[in-house]
């Protein structure tokens, strides 16, 4: 769902594996890897968005840092859009 057309199911979409991560323990290397690989997809709401969970789960889970901040370091800041 979050290549979905519909920006705001799309951003419900990351909101929901982002909180997946927040829930447990088990399984958070996957879903940072989604979150990853939405990075790539190149929609501004759906980077946009991702940022946010990834913020959420690094607070939550602060192991992945090193991992998030490679990939965020190479997105322009004008590829975000807060619409």
């Amino acid at each position: 769902y979050v290549t979905d057309v519909d920006a705001a199911i799309a951003r419900e979409s990351v909101r929901a594996v982002g909180r997946v991560a927040l829930d447990g323990d088990q399984g958070v290397s996957g879903i940072v890897d989604r979150l990853l690989q939405f990075l790539a997809h190149g929609t501004d709401y759906i980077t946009a968005e991702t940022l946010v969970a990834i913020k959420d789960l690094l607070r939550r889970h602060p192991r992945w840092a090193d991992d998030c901040i490679v990939a965020v370091s190479g997105i322009e800041v004008d590829a975000i859009s807060e619409t």
